[in-house]
C-alpha cells in the first residue's frame, strides 16, 4: 500500500471499502477537536532519552489550550516511555483548576486528551 493516507482495505464480511487510520490520527483529532482558544505556557519537567540526530528527549510532554470565553480548558498528554508509566504532576498557578494539584498515571506508550470546564 503506497500512501498511509490512502490506505484502504476490503472487509472480506461485506465487501464493503473503509479508510484504515494510522494511530496518528487520534491526537491530531483530538486537537482539532478540543484546542480552542489560546495556548498556554508550561513548564514541562520529564526524564528524558537520547536520539543521536537530536539528543535529549523528553518522555513526557504536555501541551495545553484555554479558552478564555467560556474557561475551558484542555490538557494534550503524551507518555513515550514504550515500556513504562509514567506520573505526571500539574500545578496550576493560574487559570482553570479544580484542584490547585492534579496527578495523572500514564500508560507507556499514550497520548490522552484531558478536558476542564468551569461551567457547572
Amino acid at each position: 500500500m503506497p500512501c498511509a493516507a490512502r490506505q484502504r482495505h476490503r472487509a472480506a464480511h461485506d465487501g464493503r471499502e473503509r479508510v484504515v487510520r494510522q494511530p496518528i490520527y487520534y491526537p491530531y483529532a483530538w486537537a482539532l477537536a478540543h484546542a480552542k482558544g489560546d495556548v498556554l505556557q508550561l513548564a514541562v519537567e520529564s526524564p528524558s532519552y537520547d536520539v543521536a540526530s537530536v539528543g535529549a528527549v523528553p518522555f513526557v510532554d504536555v501541551a495545553a489550550t484555554i479558552d478564555r470565553a467560556n474557561g475551558d480548558t484542555s490538557l494534550f498528554l503524551l507518555n513515550r516511555d514504550l515500556d513504562k508509566p509514567r506520573e505526571l504532576k500539574v500545578v496550576w498557578h493560574d487559570g482553570p483548576r479544580p484542584a490547585s494539584e492534579m496527578t495523572f498515571e500514564l500508560p507507556p506508550r499514550s497520548s490522552s486528551v484531558v478536558r476542564l470546564s468551569r461551567r457547572a
